[in-house]
């Protein structure tokens, strides 16, 4: 029995292999999206945490307790970046606390399935 065996007839039709290809490449698209921005997420969370961690030296080391000690720099920086992105009302913190008070409001926004219903912004938008 030598028979020759058409591959072409157990195709999916004509450009059956482009079209799988395609869809393919479609699902890989979309995995690799979910990825990045899973991975954008859990960035933004350690940076927001390296900055509640310097909010919180700055007060254990001022002199007089948390008072009216200014926020670093930076802190600031990031809280302002932060609000524009994610469009609030950019609100730079008076002091050192009310600086870790936006920064716990900011966390939620990249906690997975956060929702600002608890926002301690909402009152100031």
């Amino acid at each position: 029995m030598s028979a020759i065996f058409d591959h072409t007839s157990h195709s999916l039709g004509a450009g059956g292999y482009s079209i799988a290809t395609a869809h393919m490449a479609a699902k890989r698209h979309e995995v690799v999206r979910r990825t990045v921005a899973e991975h954008w997420r859990r960035h933004m969370l350690r940076v927001l945490d390296a900055a509640v961690d310097q909010c919180e030296r700055r007060n254990l080391a001022a002199p007089d307790g948390i008072g009216d000690t200014p926020p670093p720099e930076l802190v600031v920086a990031l809280i302002e970046q932060l609000q524009l992105e994610l469009r609030r009302k950019v609100r730079p913190p008076r002091c050192n606390q009310d600086a870790l008070d936006v920064l716990f409001g900011l966390q939620r926004a990249f906690m997975p399935y956060g929702d600002d219903e608890d926002d301690p912004e909402e009152g100031w938008r």
